[in-house]
């Protein structure tokens, strides 16, 4: 479980690899880490008083996603990414200037937005629900947590994506249901800009939407759609589910 994958680059999200090499990105049930994770309710008590949310820093580097930069430095800006290091000491100064494998280039600290860089300037808040939030944990256990502060559910529809020919078979058949194509959709733009040959099979709304997208340039995308008979709102299918489940 990768819960920071940079696999697509800066806003990748979580991904899980299974032992079978199957990978799964961004899959609601792996995402409910995340979403607990920024709800801040699951901190320690600490980090809401934490002492080094400013430049005061305890270790002579300190690195850091470098949120906003596009809107201070877009000449450095990278979709795939750009990572910051403010030099704290003699010492930090000294072993970067001794990196001859990396690029560096130098800003100023008024590059650095406050909105986009809350934690070197004040520390997260707690939450209003945080005491509410531990008591239900002890009380009802995880997965009661992820479906009220996650808003996960176990079950949810959404396109697969797969780089083996064993790995196709679930794909087949017939799924007349709605699904979500759009974490899909990344992955596919991805492997374009990769070189990769990508077929794309999806509801003709899902396939047009994609066409849009895609760089009009390249001739490694190969889009299929289907004759669609309509699609059901997920809700109703997940109701379905749990109608089945309560036999």
């Amino acid at each position: 479980y990768i819960p920071r994958s940079k696999v697509l680059g800066w806003r990748s999200g979580e991904v899980v690899v299974f032992e079978n090499g199957v990978t799964e990105y961004k899959h609601p049930v792996t995402q409910a880490y995340s979403k607990i994770f920024y709800s801040n309710c699951a901190l320690r008590g600490s980090c809401y008083n934490c002492p080094y949310t400013d430049f005061n820093r305890p270790g002579d580097l300190t690195i850091a996603d470098y949120w906003g930069i596009e809107q201070k430095r877009p000449d450095l800006y990278q979709k795939e990414g750009v990572s910051m290091i403010l030099v704290n000491s003699e010492k930090g100064e000294s072993f970067l200037n001794s990196m001859d494998t990396i690029t560096l280039s130098k800003t100023e600290k008024n590059t650095i937005i406050k909105e986009k860089q809350p934690h070197l300037f004040y520390p997260v808040k707690q939450p209003d629900t945080y005491e509410k939030f531990w008591r239900e944990y002890k009380e009802k256990g995880w997965s009661y947590i992820i479906k009220k502060y996650a808003e996960c559910e176990k079950f949810s529809l959404n396109h697969r994506r797969v780089d083996r020919i064993k790995d196709i078979k679930p794909l087949m058949g017939s799924k007349y249901v709605q699904s979500n194509a759009f974490t899909c959709f990344d992955y596919v733009l991805k492997d374009i800009e990769l070189g990769k040959k990508v077929l794309f099979v999806g509801t003709p709304c899902q396939v047009a939407a994609l066409k849009k997208l895609q760089d009009k340039g390249k001739n490694n995308l190969l889009l299929v759609d289907f004759v669609c008979h309509g699609v059901p709102s997920q809700m109703l299918v997940k109701e379905h589910i749990r109608y089945v489940e309560s036999f």
